[in-house]
């Protein structure tokens, strides 16, 4: 039908390719908004709800070719956090949301390339995952200042098993999820390696979710074909 071809709506306003886009709630506003991160440096926020354009959140000191394309937001102690990463340069920037400001821009130690950038609300914390299978660890705080990048110092994997990305397991244990169809869980309070799993010969993307009823976690595998595979 229409709805399924066309979208119910179409949201146009960036110049160049689309590479983040995050839904995410303001619960001091109760709004419903759409970030998306454009290949031309612009953040543009959108009313999900109404379907407009609200604003640009734009870096001024942005060097032209060094653009930001991984983020992720928070919401702590009634302050909206954005997190962007350059993914080559190994740059993190923290923005104050509301003011569309970057408040600090920290290094992430590593000679390898960031793919993907989590925050975690129930534990606070964003997980920085690189090509290589290293992780960080990073406390959202108030006080921004106060925010440091920690290694977690989890298990280096080879470049056959390079991650892709991480999602929430349980309590303080994340799972990263890599090409070769691996995934492997993790304490992020000390980095400790707790298990690891195959569970299908690639991976294009993963996710977990809690089933209630059973009081079990599954997790969802996208492996590049025309089926998702479900795991507990």
């Amino acid at each position: 039908d229409y709805y399924r071809a066309n979208g119910i709506k179409t949201l146009i306003g960036h110049q160049g390719i689309i590479v983040s886009t995050k839904v995410f709630f303001d619960p001091l506003k109760s709004i419903n908004y759409i970030v998306s991160l454009g290949y031309n440096d612009k953040i543009k926020v959108w009313d999900l709800v109404k379907g407009q354009f609200v604003r640009d959140i734009v870096d001024p000191n942005v060097n032209r070719g060094t653009y930001d394309n991984l983020m992720t937001i928070a919401n702590v102690n009634k302050s909206n956090v954005l997190i962007t990463a350059n993914s080559t340069r190994r740059l993190i920037k923290i923005w104050d949301f509301d003011r569309g400001e970057v408040q600090r821009v920290l290094n992430y130690e590593s000679t390898f390339k960031i793919v993907n950038i989590t925050y975690f609300g129930d534990i606070n914390k964003v997980i920085i995952v690189d090509d290589c299978g290293e992780c960080g660890v990073m406390e959202v705080k108030e006080d921004v200042s106060k925010m440091r990048i920690m290694s977690a110092k989890f298990e280096k994997c080879g470049v056959n098993e390079a991650r892709l990305g991480c999602f929430k397991w349980e309590g303080d244990i994340i799972g990263t999820y890599s090409k070769n169809g691996m995934v492997s869980l993790f304490d992020v309070t000390n980095g400790k390696f707790i298990d690891k799993k195959v569970m299908a010969k690639t991976f294009i993307s993963c996710a977990t979710a809690y089933m209630h009823h059973t009081k079990k976690r599954i997790v969802v595998v996208h492996s590049g074909d025309m089926h998702l595979k479900i795991f507990n």
